[in-house]
Formats: C-alpha cells, structure tokens, sequence
C-alpha cells in the first residue's frame, strides 16, 4: 500500500528506504517545503481498524513515511461513519487519498 504513496504521476518514486518524507521531496523537486494542506472525508466506521491497524501501526507507518498527521474522530450524528483528517505536504495527501479511497 504505501509504495504507491510516493509515486509522482511521470511514474518515478521516491527510494523506499528513505524514511525522510522532507529529504524525498526535495530530492525530487516535487512540492515546496511548505505546501501544508488539509484533507477531510467521511470513512466506514468498520472499516477504522484496517485503517488504524494492530497498536497503531498502520497509522505509525503512514506517518513515518509521509511525514503526514491523521487524526480521526467520530460524526456526532451518525455512529456509522467516522471524519479522517490527513495534514501535511499537498503531495503526499493527494496519493494518501488516493490509497485510502
């Protein structure tokens, strides 16, 4: 799953074994360094646990690897669905979404 993260839309990818979402960027020329965006959006309530993963690891990893902050929080009228807010470099949000959804 997170391989496709780091893909830029010519096809190349940032070295998976750097861990440095900053140094990957700037590596590539791809966004400035300070392109912070915000994305929220509805997700399953169900479907939370696959997304957080055992311990918080799923979460830990998209972390470490995009250098992006999740924060989920339950919809105060409906149970079924929860609000998933991704924070951090435009780039790594834009392929975030697009893995989660």
């Amino acid at each position: 799953m997170l391989e496709c993260l780091f893909q830029t839309s010519d096809g190349n990818s940032c070295d998976s074994r750097d861990t440095n979402a900053n140094s990957c960027v700037e590596n590539k020329n791809l966004v400035a360094a300070n392109d912070v965006t915000t994305h929220s959006f509805d997700f399953p309530t169900e479907m939370c646990g696959r997304l957080i993963g055992q311990r918080g690891r799923n979460v830990a990893v998209i972390k470490e690897k995009s250098g992006a902050e999740i924060f989920i929080r339950g919809k105060q009228y409906n149970t079924a669905w929860q609000i998933v807010t991704l924070e951090g470099l435009s780039f790594f949000i834009d392929n975030l979404v697009s893995a989660v959804m």
